[in-house]
């Protein structure tokens, strides 16, 4: 089973989907620091030495770190996923030449609802 990185607040509804959904399936919650997840390269270094498997970030908050010395490390191993605003194609694109294998899935809902009412897989075409 793939870890989770935590790197948003839990008192947004962004973090509660990363929070519960890897209590509730028993996988490996890796609950970032403030300071580290503003940090590109000290970043990019966790998530490469701790073999993250799924992150979920708000586009901005990736674009911010992908300038890390290791922007490849920024990735999670399997899974991205982006919410909380609209992700470029750009940035989709950026990803997927970094990190190849890491499937990149859209997840959006608004607050007033159930956190997220919506997801979708990014495909390559």
């Amino acid at each position: 089973e793939a870890s989770m990185a935590l790197v948003s607040t839990i008192a947004a509804d962004l973090g509660h989907t990363v929070l519960f959904g890897a209590l509730c399936s028993g996988r490996t919650l890796h609950v970032l620091t403030e300071a580290l997840g503003f940090d590109p390269d000290a970043f990019a270094a966790y998530m490469a030495e701790h073999q993250v498997g799924v992150l979920k970030i708000v586009p901005g908050h990736l674009a911010a770190l992908l300038p890390a010395g290791q922007p490849a490390d920024v990735l999670p191993q399997h899974a991205l996923i982006v919410g909380g605003e609209a992700c470029s194609p750009a940035l989709i694109e950026q990803v997927r030449q970094l990190k190849p294998g890491c499937r990149v899935i859209n997840h959006y809902g608004p607050s007033e609802t159930t956190v997220g009412v919506l997801t979708y897989e990014v495909l390559m075409s």
